[in-house]
């Protein structure tokens, strides 16, 4: 475990290494700024984004109404998971007279 004195002195030496690396403030603020983009490069930047956006919503009105899909016919990707083997068994109902096996008279011939 480390003294108090020990850290004491560790906390000193990275103070003294930071400072060293630390540039001038007045260094700092007499630099020259950062050149800007010129305006003439914004200009093209704004007026492509507008192109793109009349282009866009141009496109998007000739699609006609035809193209659309209605609701109604639309069909689940998933709906043939929901048709199962045996399944007309459940959709009918059964008679009293019906029967599983087929028509078999009782008449005791055997």
């Amino acid at each position: 475990m480390h003294s108090d004195r020990d850290l004491t002195r560790r906390f000193d030496a990275v103070r003294r290494a930071d400072r060293a690396a630390t540039p001038d403030f007045g260094a700092l603020v007499r630099r020259p700024a950062m050149r800007r983009r010129p305006i003439a490069f914004r200009a093209v930047l704004v007026a492509a984004t507008v192109l793109l956006a009349i282009g866009g919503v141009g496109l998007a009105r000739r699609r006609t109404r035809d193209e659309i899909p209605s609701v109604l016919t639309w069909r689940s990707p998933t709906g043939a998971l929901l048709r199962t083997p045996g399944q007309g068994l459940l959709r009918d109902i059964p008679t009293l007279r019906s029967s599983l096996l087929g028509d078999r008279s009782h008449s005791g011939d055997r």
